[in-house]
């Protein structure tokens, strides 16, 4: 039996793949890293989504974070691993003032913070739970935050947030120049249709530290983009 040429291509292409795993000691659906994002309010709160704030009030000036959720080799999402891994609520209770300031529920109608973090580590967290525990991952994300203070790198580059526009090549080598990794740049749409910077996202191992992202993160928000206030 012939074999055509692209055939052979595409078979030897899947052994080298299979040699990559098995030397890594990967498998697709494990986790390598995390993306860490953080979200600007003032884009998310008047973009073509609304939001609430929670009832312990506005959270901090600044960017917030939107989630630390793990990625596997393929570059995708992992979710809902282990649905018996609730989370509970006596692990965070030392980080529980922080993580009312720096990753508050946007969600309407308002809800509470614990209800916002109990599904963030549902959903995200039990994936990478054999790399950070509960008290772990929430403290890593604090971490990452207070690591980095987006806000102070992108106002001193000269990007501020007053509603003007801004250049997306200049904001990524802003911060890249300042934390030494490329950042994933995302944008909203307002009501009249106008892009908001939204989120900034970088990438992590094990939430000790930032890592340069596997690939590019890109961007969907065109070559520039508008910054607003905070509400």
């Amino acid at each position: 039996m012939k074999i055509s040429a692209a055939m052979a291509v595409l078979f030897a292409l899947v052994v080298v793949l299979v040699g990559v795993l098995c030397v890594e000691g990967r498998v697709p659906g494990e986790i390598i890293f995390y993306y860490f994002s953080q979200q600007w309010t003032g884009s998310r709160c008047g973009g073509e989504r609304s939001c609430c704030y929670p009832k312990t009030g506005k959270p901090a000036p600044g960017f917030v974070i939107e989630g630390l959720r793990p990625q596997n080799l393929m570059n995708e999402d992992l979710k809902n691993c282990d649905p018996k891994d609730q989370l509970n609520p006596s692990k965070i209770s030392d980080l529980t003032s922080e993580l009312q300031r720096y990753w508050p529920s946007l969600a309407c109608p308002s809800r509470s913070n614990m209800r916002h973090w109990k599904n963030e580590w549902s959903t995200y967290g039990t994936c990478g739970n054999y790399v950070l525990n509960q008290t772990q991952y929430f403290k890593a994300a604090l971490n990452l935050k207070k690591e980095v203070n987006l806000l102070d790198v992108l106002i001193k580059g000269g990007i501020k947030p007053n509603g003007g526009s801004y250049d997306l090549y200049n904001a990524s080598e802003t911060i890249r120049m300042a934390v030494g990794y490329m950042p994933g740049i995302f944008c909203v749409k307002d009501k009249a249709g106008k892009t908001l910077l939204n989120v900034i996202i970088g990438c992590t191992v094990d939430g000790t530290s930032y890592n340069d992202c596997p690939g590019m993160l890109g961007s969907d928000c065109g070559p520039s983009f508008k910054f607003p206030p905070l509400k």
